[in-house]
């Protein structure tokens, strides 16, 4: 379900995090691009995750609120896509 229903979706965030923590690097290579990414999921300190599912009771309350539309905690994933492809 969570998939499903914006506001839910846990790993958008965790993208907003990297995407910041690999704002200006630039690799020549797949191998250091993937060097530099796995580096910055390293760095992403864990009260960052637990605060992440912390998150999570509010979260699900909000989408019930709203009845499953979004909410204020909803990332646009569109805007992630020219970072996961390396168009950025």
């Amino acid at each position: 379900m969570a998939k499903s229903v914006p506001g839910l979706q846990s790993i958008e965030y965790m993208w907003e995090e990297l995407e910041q923590r690999l704002k200006e690097v630039r690799a020549s290579n797949d191998n250091q691009k993937f060097a530099q990414l796995e580096a910055a999921w390293k760095s992403i300190p864990m009260t960052v995750v637990q605060t992440l599912l912390d998150s999570m009771p509010r979260r699900c309350q909000a989408v019930i609120d709203a009845k499953a539309y979004p909410t204020k905690y909803q990332i646009n994933f569109y805007s992630y896509l020219p970072f996961v492809f390396g168009l950025r």
